[in-house]
């Protein structure tokens, strides 16, 4: 983990654009200008991390159910991992559910009095309770979900706010990113930046990818024949 405090952010972001006694950009405390500038490039950091596959930004939902089948997700979701089923709790035992496709969308409707769920269905989102768990389990089971967040707003961060960068590759490109928009403001010529962010771009792309040297993805099988998965495998990527 690669963490900078938003200050210290802010002045090797004017360093790199060779902005740093101008005031061209405001950095006034509160309102910051660069703090705009840097949240932009961070959620472009976070969206390169996340579309590789890599796990680093993963979180945990609890839910325990309460006899409807259907849960809240958190303000911050934007897309699933997993969902699992948390048998044991105290020694964190678990089952993973499968996710139901569209076209399996009335395949357990009115079913309840199961034992456990052993699908979901993510439905909607805002207001609404878009986690359905599939047939309806009973109350006070425990299930996670799995997910991944979206990107922290960083302006309205404090200036001691530390931002985690992942690797020396995404502390670059947030700088030179934040310097191509500081220097597009003031109309100077971009072409430097550009090139620079696109160059940390590919190196933070490549690292994230090559990360778990070793480890390609697999198809996952679980073994087992029953009726909610005749063919003993589910034909998922990890």
């Amino acid at each position: 983990m690669r963490r900078f405090k938003i200050s210290d952010l802010i002045a090797y972001c004017k360093r790199r654009a060779d902005m740093e006694n101008q005031s061209f950009v405001d950095d006034d405390a509160g309102s910051s200008e660069w703090l705009f500038h840097i949240s932009s490039a961070y959620s472009e950091l976070h969206s390169e991390i996340v579309n590789s596959g890599m796990r680093h930004y993963e979180k945990v939902h609890q839910i325990t159910t309460d006899g409807t089948g259907t849960y809240s997700i958190p303000d911050d979701f934007l897309s699933t991992v997993g969902v699992d089923y948390v048998w044991d709790v105290t020694n964190g035992k678990r089952r993973q559910l499968y996710r139901l496709m569209a076209q399996e969308r009335n395949r357990y409707k009115g079913r309840g009095g199961s034992s456990e769920a052993i699908a979901y269905a993510l439905v909607g989102m805002g207001d609404a309770k878009p986690l359905e768990l599939h047939p309806t389990p009973p109350t006070a089971q425990r299930y996670e979900l799995v997910y991944i967040p979206h990107a922290t707003d960083l302006t309205v961060a404090s200036q001691d706010t530390l931002v985690d960068v992942v690797a020396p590759a995404g502390e670059e490109f947030i700088f030179w990113a934040a310097a191509v928009l500081a220097k597009a403001k003031e109309q100077e010529d971009v072409t430097l930046a550009i090139m620079e962010r696109e160059r940390h771009r590919a190196r933070l792309q490549e690292w994230a990818l090559q990360r778990a040297f070793l480890d390609p993805n697999r198809v996952i099988t679980d073994g087992e024949v029953d009726e909610d998965d005749e063919y003993g495998w589910r034909g998922r990527y990890w």
